[in-house]
């Protein structure tokens, strides 16, 4: 076999290893699923209460901060 035959084998054959890994791991995956989609829908529900709250939150950050900005660059405008 040339030597572009054989590269041509070695690709084939790690093509064929990443599918298979890729199959197996979904195949995993879907059998612990019964298991690990209670913690999912838990841990939706509780980020369905916070984003909101941290929404607010943030957005009040950004307003002091703007709040801030605007007030000192007017002092810094009065005293130049």
């Amino acid at each position: 076999m040339s030597t572009t035959g054989q590269r041509k084998t070695r690709m084939l054959d790690r093509g064929e290893v990443v599918l298979n890994q890729a199959t197996n791991a979904v195949a995993v995956a879907s059998i612990i699923s019964a298991a690990w989609i209670p913690t999912l829908k838990e841990a939706s529900e509780i980020a369905g209460y916070l984003m909101p709250i941290l929404g607010v939150i943030w957005l009040l950050v950004q307003i002091v901060r703007a709040t801030v900005g605007a007030v000192l660059g007017r002092r810094k405008g009065k005293a130049e």
